[in-house]
């Protein structure tokens, strides 16, 4: 990571060294002191305002560089920037004027999620919860979830059951929070752990509402759609209405996007005479 970040930060510096000087300051104001203070060698004065009318561009090669950091823990190790490379992105963020919007939003993303604890610590605190018995319809509205469903998709597979099961409600309450859900079970069958549950549009009286039904089931490959299928004909039956949905969460080995479109399309009639209109695949990415 050491390389990719001095190079960064050499840019940032760059960068920095010619946009403190007109940030927030009239131009002419800007070259006139410039001017007097390089009496001798106006040729600075004259390089320093050319690149700062190439602004545009120079901010977007700042901002793409920014992006590339938000990998560098993927693609090195570790959980957290070097200080050095965060204490040049926080420089960034001293800039006023509103023409560095976009590289301005950039960093103070960065550096925001530097914020954010560690991965296993969110996962760890996000068991507690559920293991706990809090309230998972209202752990689901919590606005502060928003980061954490991929959380919960770690934790399909976990093995206490009871946090398993809490993290599938609650992902599936989260998801559906536009709906209004009038039944959820979870079980373990078959080697499966499979949510059952009917939902309706909540900007429809009950009276006009048309229930429909749901399933996700978590699976070790794609070759579990047939049983699932199975699964919900059992609980649901037949429909000639396309109102359903079936989600499989794939905890095994990820599967080719050719094989998905592979199996779906093959259990197309299947899925048509169970009234299901939309059929969704979940690929929990184990955190490096």
């Amino acid at each position: 990571m050491g390389s990719s970040s001095a190079i960064v930060i050499e840019a940032i510096e760059e960068f920095m060294s010619v946009e403190s000087m007109f940030d927030d300051q009239l131009l002419d104001d800007v070259v006139r002191n410039l001017a007097k203070a390089n009496t001798e060698d106006l040729d600075v004065v004259i390089d320093l305002n050319l690149a700062h009318q190439q602004l545009l561009p120079r901010s977007k090669i700042i901002s793409s560089l920014l992006r590339q950091t938000e990998n560098f823990s993927e693609r090195f190790g570790g959980e957290s920037l070097p200080e050095e490379l965060m204490e040049s992105i926080t420089k960034i963020t001293t800039l006023k004027d509103k023409i560095y919007g976009d590289v301005l939003l950039d960093a103070s993303a960065i550096i925001e999620g530097a914020k954010v604890a560690p991965f296993e610590s969110r996962v760890e605190e996000l068991k507690q919860k559920l293991s706990a018995g809090v309230d998972l319809v209202e752990l689901s509205q919590d606005v502060t979830l928003s980061a954490g469903v991929d959380l919960l998709t770690s934790l399909f597979a976990d093995d206490d059951e009871t946090v398993r099961k809490a993290a599938i409600e609650v992902y599936v309450r989260r998801v559906y929070r536009a709906f209004i859900i009038t039944d959820l079970d979870v079980q373990d069958s078959d080697g499966r752990t499979t949510c059952s549950f009917t939902y309706r549009f909540s900007d429809v009286t009950e009276a006009e509402s048309v229930s429909r039904s749901g399933m996700l089931s978590v699976v070790e490959g794609i070759s579990s759609l047939d049983a699932v299928l199975v699964d919900f004909e059992a609980k649901f039956g037949k429909s000639d209405k396309s109102l359903n949905s079936v989600h499989l969460a794939i905890v095994g080995e990820s599967p080719e996007l050719a094989d998905l479109e592979t199996a779906i399309l093959g259990s197309a009639d299947k899925m048509t005479s169970l009234g299901i209109r939309t059929a969704n695949t979940v690929i929990p990415v184990e955190k490096k």
